[in-house]
This record gives C-alpha cells, structure tokens and sequence, in this order.
C-alpha cells in the first residue's frame, strides 16, 4: 500500500506538538534475527533524524561494474550525496574507459579504482576483491545501476548499532522497470543487494557468475544476528537491461511485488530522495525526469 513508503501514521511517524509548530517526526521500523534460528524479535524503530552517530567508523561503498559511465555517475552522484561522510567508494571495473580514470583522479580521496583484465573473473570474484581493497570496518554493497537515499548509510549503521547486529539488509525496496514503465514496491524478503555488514562477517564469495550474494547472505544469517529494515525508499532497484538475472525473473518480481505505483502515482514516488540522481548527463547535470510511460 501507498501508505507504507510515505508517512504511514501509525508506523512511520509521529506529530510532536510544540508551541506555534508541529513537527513530523519520522521513525524507520526494523526486526532483529538471533544467527541460524529465523527467530525474531518484535519491530523496533529508530527515528531517522535523530543526532548522527561519531562518524569515525570508515564505511567502505563496494562497486563491482563494467564500466558504463551512465550508471556510474548516478551511483556516484548517490554515494557523494550521504549523510555519512567517512566512506570510500571502492570500485572495481574490468572495462575501465577515460571517464572513469578521469572521474577516480578528480575524486582520489573518496574513490579508490581497481582495474582488473575484462573477462578474467567472475562476478563473485570481483567482489572478493572489491572486499579485499576495502579499508573500512563496515562494506555497504554499492551497486553500480541502482539509486540510494542519502540517509541509506547513517540509517543502516543506526540500525546495526542499536539492535547490535553484524549485518543488516533491507526487507523490501523500490524496483523500477523504466523500459516497460513499472514502479513498484519488492515483495518482503531478505534483499541481498542491501548488504550492510562488518568487513569480519562476510565470508567469500564463490567464484561464480550470478547467486553470489545469495550464498554470502545464507552464510551470514547462519552464523550472526541480522536486522531487516522495513523502508523501501533506502534503496532503488533498478532493471537496466544489464542486469545479472533474465527478464522471466524480474517478470516474476514485479508480478509479487507488494505494491505496484500507477502511473499517476509516478510523479510523487519520483520526488523521493533516492530519485534524485536518476537522470545525469555524461557531464553529471541534471536532467528532467519523464512520468509518463508508453506501454
């Protein structure tokens, strides 16, 4: 329902009445998993615009791409955009063109580039390395064709901090299928792309092509506690055409999802912060985002 990406009264805020004002004050509801058992505790909440953390934690953005520049600079953008301002960006390519040299020496003190031999690795062993480089504590899993709130990193930490977890993933997000027109809300499960974790409790990823993060994600549930966050507006999937999984699969997701946008619906799920970047040039200006759709 509509209700649960926006503001949800029952769950998402709270109305504070304060002499001459009233402030919406906006909570972010997660559940904690104990290791190996799937039991959890009730929903707890964390308000999103409390006071930030220390910010002395390095977080480490891992991107595994190959190379598109289109992609790129919209992740980019998102990653440049974070509340959380100590993290690197750690991106591995095995397609590394001018732009993205260019684009890694402007920015030397945030983006740290790794360039490996085009088709000489799978994409587990990509992230292998990507991990690997990381200098961080924390790995967030940055993907190169997806959009990311601002706040995506200091909720994450939050959550992680408070419920004293050593992972926490995303129980839904936005999925956005442009070519066919398609909005919606995923179906509720654990969405591997939205890896938040300690560098100590991810395991190696198998030196395979697709379902990677899948086996990272079996292991780090068996042997730690996780919390999911229920706010699907963190994080934007995003069906390019070059995604790892066929057309039947997300055929299949968008056909689960827990809510699908309607056309008119388009224009107020695309003011989301998340959004904000989806449309750059190559010179990383922003350009008008269309709402409408042939289909």
């Amino acid at each position: 329902m509509l209700d649960l990406i926006f503001f949800d009264p029952l769950i998402y805020c709270a109305l504070i009445i304060i002499p001459f004002f009233f402030v919406i004050v906006q909570y972010i509801p997660f559940r904690k998993f104990s290791a190996g058992t799937g039991i959890s505790a009730s929903y707890k909440n964390i308000c999103r615009f409390e006071e930030s953390l220390s910010e002395h934690q390095l977080v480490s953005c891992v991107m595994v791409t190959r190379g598109d520049m289109d992609l790129i600079y919209a992740s980019y953008s998102s990653f440049k955009s974070q509340s959380w301002k100590n993290c690197e960006l750690v991106i591995v390519c095995d397609n590394v063109g001018d732009e993205l040299r260019s684009l890694a020496d402007e920015d030397c003190g945030k983006i740290r580039l790794v360039e490996v031999q085009n088709g000489a690795f799978t994409l587990g062993d990509l992230r292998n390395l990507s991990v690997a480089r990381a200098r961080g504590e924390f790995i967030c899993q940055w993907d190169d064709d997806d959009l990311y709130d601002p706040d995506r990193i200091s909720i994450s930490m939050k959550v992680l901090i408070e419920s004293s977890v050593e992972a926490v993933f995303l129980c839904r997000w936005l999925m956005w299928w442009e070519k066919r027109g398609l909005l919606s809300i995923s179906p509720s499960r654990i969405w591997e792309g939205s890896l938040f974790a300690r560098k100590s409790a991810i395991s190696i990823y198998p030196s395979i092509a697709k379902g990677e993060d899948s086996v990272v994600t079996d292991w780090i549930t068996k042997y730690y506690s996780i919390s999911l966050i229920d706010y699907p507006q963190l994080y934007c999937y995003r069906v390019t055409g070059q995604n790892t999984w066929t057309i039947n699969h997300f055929e299949q997701l968008f056909g689960n999802s827990s809510k699908a946008f309607k056309a008119d619906e388009f224009i107020t799920v695309f003011k989301l912060p998340c959004f904000q970047f989806a449309y750059l040039d190559k010179t990383g200006k922003q350009m008008s985002v269309p709402v409408t759709y042939s289909r």
